[in-house]
């Protein structure tokens, strides 16, 4: 689905996703990003299709 786009456009046409991402104004806040020493050699960190970036999303 993430190669496809299919899970993108779900995620993105659905109503209450709108509704919240529209509600959150998230192109106006500031992300700080922080460290995560908890996380897992397993966790995907650079496959950037898996993680959600307000600031490059077109929604």
């Amino acid at each position: 689905m993430i190669a496809d786009g299919t899970f993108e456009t779900l995620f993105f046409n659905d109503t209450q996703v709108k509704q919240a991402l529209k509600q959150a104004n998230v192109k106006q806040r500031i992300v700080i990003e922080l460290n995560n020493p908890g996380l897992t050699p397993q966790t995907p960190i650079g496959r950037k299709a898996l993680w959600f970036d307000p600031i490059n999303e077109d929604f």
